[in-house]
């Protein structure tokens, strides 16, 4: 009989995009012991935690990742990611923070910049980055 690949869990993943009022948006920079794409641009994401809504995931890891409270503004569709263990279904939210309070990186990031969108492509980011761009409707 032939052998046939196991299908790979689906994991839930919110991930913020936080924008200034001026258009930017904050991009992380993953260190090089990132579990996932290290060295990469990205943004606020993580798992969404037992008993956790996607929006409250968001919001906790604003929280655990820049060392801020944010509002989620907007939700867009989620969609999916082959992350390779596992596929990812990723939540994407429109968050705000206040852009003059002071960002606390956590470990697994080494930078954070305000970029504007177009900028953004220019970067090695993580994989499909420009889907939570468009489920958002910031780019078409």
């Amino acid at each position: 009989m032939p052998q046939t690949d196991a299908p790979r869990p689906v994991r839930d993943v919110a991930a913020a995009v936080i924008r200034r009022a001026d258009g930017r948006v904050l991009l992380l920079q993953r260190g090089p012991a990132a579990p996932t794409f290290p060295n990469r641009w990205g943004l606020v994401t993580g798992l969404v935690e037992p008993g956790e809504t996607p929006a409250q995931a968001a919001r906790r890891e604003m929280s655990e990742e820049i060392g801020l409270a944010g509002e989620i503004v907007n939700a867009g569709e989620p969609f999916t990611v082959d992350i390779g263990a596992f596929v990812a279904r990723v939540w994407p939210f429109l968050c705000a923070i206040d852009p003059a309070a002071p960002i606390t990186l956590a470990d697994e990031n080494q930078r954070a910049e305000w970029v504007a969108l177009d900028e953004v492509f220019r970067r090695e980011t993580i994989p499909q980055i420009d889907q939570d761009f468009r489920a958002l409707g910031l780019i078409e």
